[in-house]
């Protein structure tokens, strides 16, 4: 997690939401991140490179929420935990970084001439020195920019992640579980999803494949070949375009038989 994140993530808190324990607003953090961004960045860090989550951030303020009914009754009440504002910042990062996705090696330069490499990805930009590459170092968001095309190929790759993980879902619903074994709708809808998402993913990857060179004004002179992440995007892609058509397919295949089925049953009730 680099400075420029932490700062980030501090001036986009939601300044309506509630301060828990430690009573530190989100707007007191937001009007004093460029002070204290990188102080939290080495505590922030230092947690994720220790896997240990600082209880403090887990100490959370519990709220009662009135639902309905008779206000003296304990049950009509739910709980809500409001946990620091500091807390929601090093999770956001986490989630942000647990997607697949959001991985670097997309595109690469990294040539004997330079002094270091530079991994270019959808949401990240890193730069390692050539004679320090064991070293870590912090890498810039690329989220929220102003490039027509890049913010395409984000917008296409975000739809196509999202559609892999509802058609996954109406599959599991559609293969496993028997109340819905026989609702072909749930397979064709997860069919379509699959294909319809699965194209648009495509082609943010080859908008991605052919303006890649665009990153840095310099490009003229640098180049930037395509890395394991694309590779793997594309493969994730045809998958997802093949799964779909099968999955319609499989559904065609089995109203058919059915169909022909009945009318043979109802064949030989007549007869």
């Amino acid at each position: 997690m680099s400075i420029l994140d932490v700062n980030m993530y501090l001036k986009k808190l939601d300044k309506s939401k509630a301060t828990g324990l430690d009573d530190v607003g989100p707007n007191i953090l937001s009007m004093c991140s460029d002070v204290i961004a990188p102080a939290l960045t080495y505590i922030f860090n230092l947690s994720i490179k220790s896997g240990k989550f600082p209880s403090i951030f887990k100490t959370a303020r519990v709220c009662p929420i009135f639902k309905s009914g008779d206000a003296c009754n304990p049950d009509n009440y739910r709980p809500i935990a409001v946990l620091p504002c500091l807390s929601k910042i090093i999770e956001r990062h986490i989630a942000n970084s647990g997607i697949s996705f959001t991985t670097t090696g997309w595109a690469s330069e990294n040539t004997k001439e330079t002094k270091g490499g530079v991994y270019l990805g959808l949401w990240r930009i890193c730069k390692v020195e050539r004679y320090h590459s064991d070293r870590v170092h912090p890498c810039n968001s690329l989220d929220g920019t102003a490039n027509e095309w890049f913010a395409v190929v984000q917008a296409m790759a975000v739809f196509g992640f999202s559609g892999i993980l509802v058609s996954m879902f109406l599959c599991i619903l559609y293969l496993f579980f028997e109340k819905y074994k026989k609702n072909s709708e749930i397979g064709a809808i997860a069919g379509i999803i699959c294909i319809i998402t699965g194209i648009m993913y495509l082609i943010g990857c080859i908008v991605f494949a052919t303006k890649k060179n665009k990153y840095y004004e310099d490009t003229d002179r640098t180049k930037y070949p395509l890395e394991y992440g694309f590779y793997l995007a594309i493969l994730a892609i045809l998958s997802e375009i093949a799964g779909g058509v099968l999955l319609l397919v499989e559904i065609k295949t089995t109203n058919t038989s059915q169909h022909r089925y009945d009318s043979s049953s109802r064949t030989d009730e007549q007869i």
